[in-house]
């Protein structure tokens, strides 16, 4: 089976790539972009360049994917809290929905059998009271979350029209080795020493397993139960921000610094400092069930994320 890979440089797709140089079936071709990487296991490097507005020609993205079984689309443009463009909304859109539309109409075109799209579960929305189920109305709250969506359903209306099946992927917070992001700077706190406000929070978060997901996209390229579904990724358990904190701190040998600060003082430092949402997310709960996911796919989730979060540090 041929399958291409798109963001084969990513957190996810290195990840990914490496699981994939396991299966003796699968002939993993990579779509570059700027920059080369070495890839194990990788028969054939393809340039698919979506990046800084120089979208391959839809004819020559017709041709790279030609004898293409499987698409695993995890390019993008990547979540961050402190976004420079002056217009999110545009810069967004134009990496994470016209080139995955143009992506997937090549694909269309080329006989490719399905795609496999990374979204993510801010589609969803940013917090719950109930925990998010595949079927919930989507309710992006940022621009991320907007092009997601956009996207997917983007795929479903090719989908529809073409042979080209689709998967669609909503991953919770993925942690795993090489993780960056508000993870790593969490890391570099708390093996500081540094005193965390987060001893009196009792909030209840699902993350997700890097290992997990790279198994679960695996299963979106064979299952034919796959075929034109969302799917929800998450460890099997919610864990609070205090147990996140204790299970990075006994990874990394060092003991938490944990101060219990009210709630309420909470808000409103993040009132004065210009973070309230950002605030309010870290407070609040996202639960995700994945039940509809392992039902279907026989997906077996992360089962201890404390554990998990735990090996993921000190391994290194």
């Amino acid at each position: 089976m041929n399958i291409l890979i798109t963001g084969a440089s990513g957190f996810v797709g290195q990840a990914f790539c490496k699981f994939l140089s396991q299966k003796e079936e699968v002939k993993l071709i990579v779509g570059a972009s700027r920059s080369k990487i070495e890839i194990k296991g990788c028969h054939k490097t393809v340039n698919l360049d979506g990046n800084n507005n120089r979208l391959t020609a839809q004819d020559q993205l017709v041709k790279d994917l030609q004898n293409i079984d499987v698409v695993v689309h995890l390019a993008g443009r990547a979540h961050v809290m402190k976004d420079t463009e002056s217009d999110i909304e545009t810069a967004y859109h134009e990496v994470n929905v016209e080139y995955t539309c143009k992506l997937a109409e090549a694909a269309a075109q080329s006989g490719v059998k399905r795609l496999v799209f990374l979204s993510s579960i801010k589609v969803n929305g940013e917090s719950t009271i109930h925990p998010f189920v595949v079927d919930d109305m989507p309710s992006p709250e940022d621009a991320y979350g907007r092009s997601k969506l956009a996207a997917e359903k983007c795929l479903f209306k090719i989908a529809k029209s073409s042979t080209l099946e689709v998967a669609i992927v909503r991953p919770a917070l993925v942690y795993g080795e090489g993780v960056k992001g508000n993870l790593l700077s969490l890391q570099k706190l708390i093996k500081k020493r540094v005193p965390l406000p987060f001893g009196a929070m009792r909030n209840k978060r699902n993350l997700c397993s890097l290992d997990a997901l790279c198994d679960l996209i695996w299963l979106c390229t064979i299952h034919p139960d796959a075929a034109n579904q969302i799917f929800l990724a998450a460890d099997a358990k919610q864990i609070s921000s205090v147990e996140l904190v204790n299970a990075l701190a006994n990874g990394l040998g060092v003991q938490a610094r944990l101060v219990k600060l009210p709630q309420s003082l909470l808000k409103l430092m993040g009132f004065c400092l210009g973070k309230r949402d950002q605030v309010a997310r870290v407070l609040g709960n996202l639960e995700v069930d994945v039940e509809f996911t392992s039902r279907t796919l026989g997906w077996i989730p992360e089962q201890d994320t404390q554990a998990a979060l735990a090996r993921m540090v000190s391994s290194k």
